[in-house]
């Protein structure tokens, strides 16, 4: 017997698995597409759609560094038609010293101090009494301060320490003039416009000596000279300011506080001032009148270099900050005791053996020199030259070097320290 088919089942048959068939096809197809589009998403980095109308945009690169402009010396001044250039040297006993070969020989050398007192020794140390030969007996030259003098106006006398009334402690040129001061209880001041002529008599004179201070009478010696501002300006150990247009025919004032001990020990003029350094310290436009005095410091060797003041104290480098009057330390020179302006626009210092230089006052280079000399000048289309002295050997030397780190020695030509120079100035005079 023959089953007969159910049309109509058949049909809903072939119609499931029709369905089914696509169903599952559709499916997997949809199932896959999601997966790839989710896996694209994780791996792919969105991406822009460049303008063609506009231009390219040129990839950021650093501009490279700028290199600082170099350091251009300024040339060397020829000295002026009909003039050389000389050096001369000062120092104890009115030594004055001139040279035109950088010290090499003296054209002039004389000193006022009688060459038979030697260095004076101290009865146990006490300086009130001093060994004095019978051509200088023993003077009392003010308040606990005895001396071998000469003679009996006190004005030819030597002390403890190398300490004379002709002991010179510092020397310029300016204005075409020399001018050296100093002193011992009086102070002392001498010109010359060649090296060779000084003057005789000394301003403020009473039996040739200097100027009294009335806050402490008995001793005014003078420690700093300068030249600027068409004036020239002396400061003293005890306070006493003096000033002169003509270095001939001088004013002075008084202190402006108590004289306590401190001291102006130096003097320096540059960019419109003259600043005074030392146990006290002060700044000045025209040496009358001072914007600033202190009753302390410590900075005595300055310097004026690329428009800044420069001074030296215990091995350290200070800039002077007119508008706050506030020394502001630059580096540490460990071992410098003395400044200098050197060749080649450098700053210069030297001590313990040692030179420095330095061509922008925070960054220095050092060389041994085995010398110590206590001042050392620059002499332009010369070189160097500078001295120093013992106390205890009674010895003068003179250095010379070309470039500042090869040095050359030489005795001066007196043995004693009673005519010693320590003290240089350089400056053009007529040939």
């Amino acid at each position: 017997m023959v089953n007969k088919v159910n049309p109509a089942k058949l049909l809903t048959a072939v119609t499931c698995l029709t369905l089914t068939l696509l169903l599952t096809q559709n499916c997997g197809q949809t199932f896959e597409s999601a997966a790839e589009s989710e896996q694209s998403s994780e791996s792919d980095a969105p991406t822009s759609i460049a303008d063609p109308n506009e231009p390219p945009v040129s990839p950021v690169v650093d501009p490279p560094p700028v290199e600082p402009p170099p350091v251009v010396d300024p040339p060397v001044v020829p000295p002026t038609p009909g003039t050389k250039v000389i050096v001369v040297g000062a120092g104890y006993g009115g030594r004055r010293a001139a040279s035109a070969d950088g010290g090499r020989s003296f054209f002039y050398d004389n000193y006022v101090f009688p060459g038979t007192v030697n260095a004076v020794t101290l009865e146990n140390g006490d300086r009130r009494r001093p060994v004095c030969p019978t051509s200088a007996p023993r003077t009392p030259i003010g308040a606990n301060l005895v001396g071998c003098c000469v003679n009996a106006n006190k004005y030819n006398c030597w002390g403890y320490s190398g300490h004379s009334t002709w002991l010179f402690r510092d020397i310029k040129y300016g204005n075409g003039m020399f001018v050296a001061v100093g002193g011992f209880h009086d102070g002392i001041l001498q010109t010359s416009r060649d090296g060779s002529t000084w003057s005789t008599k000394l301003d403020f004179s009473v039996e040739n000596k200097l100027l009294t201070s009335p806050v402490r009478p008995n001793s005014t010696w003078f420690a700093g000279v300068a030249y600027g501002n068409g004036r020239w300006v002396a400061v003293s150990g005890t306070g006493i300011l003096v000033y002169s247009t003509d270095a001939v025919n001088w004013s002075h004032r008084n202190p402006d506080i108590a004289y306590t001990g401190n001291a102006f020990r130096s003097l320096t003029y540059g960019g419109g001032y003259f600043v005074g350094g030392g146990s006290r310290w002060g700044v000045s436009r025209n040496g009358e009148t001072w914007d600033y005095l202190s009753e302390t410091g410590g900075i005595i060797k300055i310097v004026y270099y690329k428009n800044q003041f420069w001074g030296l104290s215990g091995g350290k480098v200070h800039t002077l900050d007119i508008p706050s009057y506030r020394w502001v330390v630059r580096a540490n020179v460990t071992g410098a005791t003395h400044l200098f302006l050197a060749a080649n626009n450098q700053l210069g210092a030297s001590g313990s053996n040692k030179i420095f230089f330095s061509s922008n006052g925070t960054v220095w280079n050092s060389s041994t020199i085995g010398i110590s000399p206590s001042n050392i000048v620059y002499i332009p289309g010369t070189g160097y030259i500078a001295s120093s002295f013992n106390f205890s050997g009674s010895t003068s030397t003179i250095y010379h070097s070309a470039n500042g780190t090869t040095w050359t020695t030489r005795a001066d030509r007196d043995p004693g320290m009673n005519q010693a120079i320590s003290l240089w100035a350089a400056g053009e005079v007529p040939k």
